[in-house]
């Protein structure tokens, strides 16, 4: 997906979107394109934006980021309700940037996943930047099992936490690199195969699923075409 401080800029979802589509023609076979939305362009043109990109394009997932482009969920919902469905439509995940206030909290995100039950949304960051709501973020999907956590920021801990809470099947790894460290956040995962107190004695097939499994399911997808 693009950086998103570019898709502040209230150009075009094509401008946005030009580095990613060189990328992917350069390396079609180790990389699958987000479409990063900003709401403020219109849902009109953001559904005719995602028909462009997961038709033409190969694009797998929906990424909103509601922090950056400054808007509430609910609040949204005039805007939002036709891009979710249509995402739905097309079999998108729906990426949602969490972790930092006013916007970012991972509780917004709820009431939506409850609207929208056939929809699948990922919380970015594990609910966490400089402050963590990571546990906030656990509680959201436990109680929505269309809810999936995205690993990056999250520490050990926490990640413990959220297999317990969830299981491994709604874990996804993710490093928000090159703000982070891939190393880190990979060790972190690696970490959950350890015995207990280390980890969680996760089997190889079960780390499998958080660092691959998962999101290829979500983006229909095969691993092995990464």
């Amino acid at each position: 997906m693009p950086v998103a401080g570019i898709t502040i800029r209230e150009t075009s979802f094509l401008d946005h979107h030009k580095s990613v589509l060189r990328a992917i023609e350069k390396y079609p076979d180790r990389i699958v394109g987000t479409f990063m939305c900003n709401i403020h362009l219109g849902a009109e043109k953001a559904v005719k934006a995602m028909n462009f990109f997961v038709k033409k394009k190969g694009f797998r997932a929906l990424k909103l980021h509601p922090t950056m482009h400054r808007w509430w969920g609910e609040r949204s919902l005039p805007i939002l309700e036709p891009i979710i469905e249509h995402a739905t439509k097309l079999g998108l995940p729906i990426l949602w940037h969490t972790g930092d206030t006013p916007y970012g909290l991972p509780v917004q995100v709820a009431p939506i996943a409850e609207r929208f039950p056939d929809a699948n949304f990922i919380l970015c960051h594990f609910g966490t930047q400089m402050i963590t709501y990571a546990l906030e973020a656990i509680y959201v999907a436990k109680k929505n099992d269309n809810i999936y956590l995205e690993t990056g920021w999250g520490p050990l801990p926490r990640l413990r936490e959220g297999v317990n809470s969830v299981g491994p099947e709604r874990l996804i790894f993710g490093t928000d690199c090159p703000p982070l460290d891939m190393g880190g956040h990979l060790r972190n995962i690696e970490a959950l195969g350890f015995p207990k107190p280390l980890g969680v004695g996760l089997k190889e097939e079960q780390l499998d699923l958080i660092l691959s499994g998962n999101i290829a399911r979500l983006m229909k997808i095969k691993p092995s075409q990464l």
